[in-house]
């Protein structure tokens, strides 16, 4: 005798396989979509767009707040620069860094995979590198009586008076990790302030490639305030700057010998003393007499009272007091 099976059991398998083919096949889709050659080709894109996501926001979350939020509080900021994120060799630069590439993954996996929650996840991991960003954000800044500096959103705001500044330099030297805009080639740079109790302040380090002219105008400008402040001391106690003292202080010396060695109407009389400098002006105005003319004077007194004895003997009628007159 033959049996022949129900009919139930024939499509129980096809129907226990049916509420499993939509995930089967969406998995499908998704391997496939993984394995294409152009999804591939979205990876570079994706994590650009997320790291350019993030230096666009992150530049004008800074400019904003520099804005709003001045380090130079209730002065005027005369120089400033800040740490770059992406050219400064520095171990807080590189987790900065790491974030907006791996939230470009994120975009990405979500993008292969069709996930719109994977995607939306990596657009917020840009806004978190964004707010770790500012998080370690260090900034500097000169005004007329002051150095400002930061690290830190949230961190404190440092203030030295630049009178209690003995020098400050620029130090430039080689950076030990690699960058993303450099890769090994690095230089980074910073403020060394001196004290003048001799403690040494090391102000935050940046990108020499991009930010050496802005770290040399900030020390240009403490340079030139301490210069300010220093003619400022010398007037209020009345005295010169260094390199004009001693001129004129011997201009000074000069003429007060001038002025108290002046010669009376008398002095230029033959025989009379000079107790004149030699190297001191004529009040007067005229030339010094000196030693040669001096001498030249002495003869030609000696030659006028030749020729007066002359025209007396030649002429003995000539009263004496007109003779007394033709000799002096």
């Amino acid at each position: 005798m033959i049996k022949f099976p129900h009919p139930r059991s024939l499509l129980l398998p096809l129907a226990l396989c049916a509420p499993v083919s939509p995930s089967m096949a969406a998995a499908a889709a998704r391997a496939s979509g993984l394995a294409s050659f152009s999804t591939w080709l979205l990876l570079p894109f994706l994590v650009a767009f997320a790291v350019a996501g993030h230096i666009l926001i992150g530049r004008g979350a800074k400019a904003l707040t520099a804005s709003f939020q001045p380090l130079a509080s209730g002065e005027l900021e005369l120089a400033s620069y800040d740490r770059n994120v992406y050219g400064t060799s520095d171990h807080a630069m590189l987790e900065v860094v790491v974030v907006p590439i791996v939230a470009g993954l994120v975009i990405w996996l979500g993008t292969a995979l069709s996930f719109g929650w994977l995607i939306f996840v990596g657009i917020l991991g840009v806004l978190g590198a964004v707010a770790f960003d500012m998080a370690r954000w260090e900034r500097v800044s000169v005004s007329a009586s002051y150095v400002w500096f930061q690290r830190g959103f949230a961190g404190k705001v440092h203030q030295v008076a630049i009178e209690n500044i003995r020098d400050v330099s620029v130090v430039e030297e080689d950076g030990t990790l690699p960058t993303l805009r450099h890769l090994n080639n690095n230089r980074v740079c910073r403020l060394l302030m001196r004290m003048t109790d001799k403690r040494a302040v090391a102000l935050p380090k940046t990108d020499a490639d991009t930010q050496l002219d802005a770290v040399e105008n900030a020390a240009n400008q403490i340079r030139w305030r301490q210069q300010a402040l220093l003619d400022k001391q010398n007037d209020k106690r009345g005295d010169t700057p260094a390199g004009e003292r001693g001129s004129r202080s011997e201009r000074n010396a000069g003429h007060e010998k001038g002025a108290s060695t002046r010669p009376g109407p008398l002095d230029t009389r033959p025989g009379a003393p000079d107790t004149r400098p030699a190297d001191a002006p004529d009040p007067d105005g005229g030339r010094i007499p000196t030693a040669g003319d001096k001498e030249m004077l002495r003869e030609l007194r000696r030659l006028r009272k030749q020729r007066a004895a002359a025209a007396a003997a030649a002429d003995p009628s000539q009263p004496p007091k007109a003779r007394a007159d033709s000799e002096s």
